[in-house]
């Protein structure tokens, strides 16, 4: 693959005032850039009860397909 782009976006509980709920980088087109979206991922906040996953995905599938500066 010539041209390609990716980009990290975690998620959280959505009701927690201690982390954002979603952390959302820009675009990458290298694999170096996308294991430092990765590598700066943590666990943070939260409680007892799971993430909503659909959630996730919903936000995820909503945002903009253009790419990041």
């Amino acid at each position: 693959v010539k041209d390609w782009r990716a980009k990290v976006v975690g998620y959280r509980d959505l009701d927690y005032n201690d982390c954002p709920p979603y952390v959302d980088h820009p675009f990458v087109g290298s694999v170096q850039e996308l294991e430092g979206q990765l590598d700066g991922l943590k666990a943070d906040g939260g409680g007892d009860e799971p993430e909503t996953l659909l959630e996730a995905l919903y936000k995820i599938a909503s945002m903009p397909a253009t790419k990041g500066d």
